[in-house]
C-alpha cells in the first residue's frame, strides 16, 4: 500500500527506518521479504509515475510498501534524507550535485524526467497576460518566484537572463512554493513565476499568464530535470532494494509512455488537477536512460550561474546501474 504524509508532520515524527517484514512477491522470485520504504516527493506533475508504479502494483510485484512524504522543494527532501527520515527522494540534479559539493552524501537510484528538446516543456517563465512584459530582455528590476533559490530550476532562468541580455543581480528572486505560484502571479504580487507542471497547464489553462521562456529548454535542451537520490550509505545496505524500486519505476514509466491517456489520468488523480487541463499539458518526457553529455551540459550551466563552485565528478554521483534500469527487463 501507499501512504502519504506532509514533510512537516514527518519531522516531528521519530527518524522513518526501513523494516523488513516477511512474505513474497509476485515477481517470480521465491520467498522475498517485503521492505517498507521511504520516499520523499513533490507534488508536481512528473511524479505521476510513482502514482501508477503503486496503482499498476508494480511496486507491491517487487515486494515494497511504499510511504511517501511530499515536500515544498528538492532542497527540504535532500535534507530530511541526510538526517535518516527518508529513504530515497525527489530532487533535480542541480539540488543533489549542490548538496555533494558541500559534504552531502547522495547518490543517483532513478532518474525520471528530461526537458524536452523544443517547446513547449514543463518548465516556464509566465507572466500576466495584462503584464507589459513581452520578452526575458524587460526582467531586470522585477520579481521573480522560485521554488526555491540556488535550484538547477533557478539557474535556467538566470541563464536564460543572461543570454538575454539582463544582469541577474538586478532581479528580485523570491521563494514560492510551485502551488502559491498561481495565486502569487494573479495577485500581482510577482512580475513573473517559473513554474513546472501542472502549475505552468494550470495557468496557461486558466488565461491567467503567458509564457515568455521555456526555461529548461532555453537553457540546455534535455536536460535532466526529474531525478531520484539515496545516500550511499543507505544504497550500500540496500542494494536489492535500490533495484526492486528501479524495476518498478521502470515498469511505470514504461506503461505511462505506451498509454498517454492513462498518463493523464494518473497526473490529475496525483495532483488533483481538473482533467481537462491535464488533457492539454504537454507530455511529460519520462525517461531513465542517462546522457551523460546532458548531464555534462547541465553542470557547466550550474557553475556559469554560480549554484556550483566546480563542475563535478558525475562518476562519482552517477552508479553504473543507474544509467539504463531498463537493460534489465522490468519482472512484469
Amino acid at each position: 500500500m501507499i501512504r502519504r504524509r506532509s514533510l512537516a508532520a514527518a519531522a516531528v515524527t521519530a527518524a522513518l527506518t526501513v523494516a523488513m517484514l516477511t512474505g513474497s512477491t509476485t515477481s517470480g522470485r521465491a520467498a522475498t521479504p517485503r521492505v517498507t520504504l521511504n520516499i520523499g516527493v513533490l507534488k508536481i506533475a512528473a511524479l505521476a509515475s510513482v502514482e501508477a508504479a503503486q496503482k499498476l502494483g508494480y511496486f507491491d510485484k517487487e515486494g515494497l510498501d511504499v510511504n511517501l512524504t511530499t515536500a515544498n522543494n528538492g532542497n527540504d527532501l535532500m535534507t530530511a534524507m541526510q538526517s535518516g527520515k527518508l529513504d530515497i527522494i525527489l530532487a533535480i540534479p542541480g539540488v543533489a550535485m549542490r548538496a555533494d559539493e558541500k559534504g552531502y552524501d547522495a547518490t543517483l537510484v532513478f532518474q525520471n524526467e528530461l526537458a524536452h528538446d523544443k517547446s513547449p516543456d514543463t518548465g516556464a517563465l509566465i507572466v500576466k497576460n495584462d503584464s507589459p512584459i513581452t520578452s526575458v530582455k524587460q526582467l531586470g528590476g522585477k520579481k521573480i518566484a522560485h521554488s526555491g533559490i540556488g535550484t538547477q530550476a533557478w539557474a535556467a532562468v538566470v541563464d536564460v537572463e543572461m543570454k538575454n541580455g539582463v544582469d541577474p543581480h538586478t532581479v528580485q528572486d523570491l521563494e514560492v512554493s510551485y502551488p502559491q505560484m498561481p495565486g502569487v502571479l494573479a495577485q500581482g504580487l510577482v512580475d513573473a513565476v517559473a513554474a513546472v507542471d501542472p502549475f505552468t497547464s494550470s495557468i496557461l489553462a486558466t488565461k491567467q499568464g503567458r509564457v515568455i521562456s521555456w526555461f529548461y529548454v532555453d537553457s540546455v535542451p534535455g536536460q535532466p530535470v526529474g531525478t531520484f537520490w539515496a545516500s550511499r550509505a543507505w544504497v550500500a545496505k540496500n542494494g536489492d532494494t535500490v533495484k526492486r524500486y528501479q524495476t518498478a519505476m521502470h515498469a511505470a514509466i514504461t506503461y505511462m509512455n505506451a498509454h498517454p491517456d492513462d498518463a493523464k489520468r494518473f497526473i490529475s488523480d496525483y495532483t488533483g488537477m481538473n482533467a481537462d487541463a491535464v488533457r492539454n499539458m504537454t507530455p511529460i518526457r519520462w525517461d531513465d536512460r542517462v546522457s551523460m553529455p546532458a548531464w555534462e551540459q547541465t553542470a557547466k550551466m550550474l557553475v556559469a550561474t554560480h549554484v556550483l563552485d566546480k563542475l563535478p565528478t558525475l562518476s562519482d554521483l552517477i552508479p553504473a546501474n543507474s544509467v539504463d534500469p531498463g537493460k534489465s527487463a522490468p519482472r512484469l
